[in-house]
């Protein structure tokens, strides 16, 4: 079956379902939806500081978050790059990570969440040798102009 014939097909469904608004499909293909801003994992709260988070900025770069320091013994802290939109399909260049080094330690019980940590942890900035576009995407869908899938994650909007 083509597209054309499965889209209308659902578009029928969700109106013999008795649905009164129409399905957006432009939301799939981001529409009116814009990717540049603050996208939290998980949460569209920030609480208590941001928990793993992209920051997708106006000249195609963006920076990950991959949590805060006091995230168990986690050595990976950020990437910063490039990245391409192509429909909904999203690639990215890493240019640089930051990592975290130093002694694993168990935890103090009763001041910290985590069983590990990072004992005198060092933040480093390290830049990729030869910088590539990773051949694989990330695939993106717009649930609404403040919530998205990468993948098989959920992004809110938080900026």
């Amino acid at each position: 079956m083509g597209f054309k014939l499965l889209n209308s097909l659902f578009l029928s469904l969700v109106a013999s379902l008795g649905h009164t608004q129409p399905v957006d499909t432009a939301l799939a293909s981001h529409g009116p939806c814009d990717l540049i801003g603050v996208w939290q994992r998980d949460h569209s709260i920030v609480g208590s500081g941001p928990g793993q988070n992209f920051q997708f900025k106006e000249d195609s770069t963006f920076v990950l978050d991959l949590g805060t320091i006091s995230d168990d013994a986690r050595m990976l802290v950020q990437l910063k790059g490039h990245f391409r939109l192509d429909a909904d399909e999203l690639f990215f260049t890493i240019l640089s990570r930051v990592v975290r080094e130093g002694e694993i330690d168990i935890s103090d019980a009763g001041i910290d969440l985590n069983l590990f940590s990072i004992r005198g942890a060092v933040e480093k900035e390290q830049m990729e040798v030869d910088p590539k576009e990773i051949a694989d995407p990330c695939y993106i869908q717009f649930i609404s102009c403040k919530k998205m899938k990468l993948n098989n994650e959920i992004y809110f909007k938080v900026d």
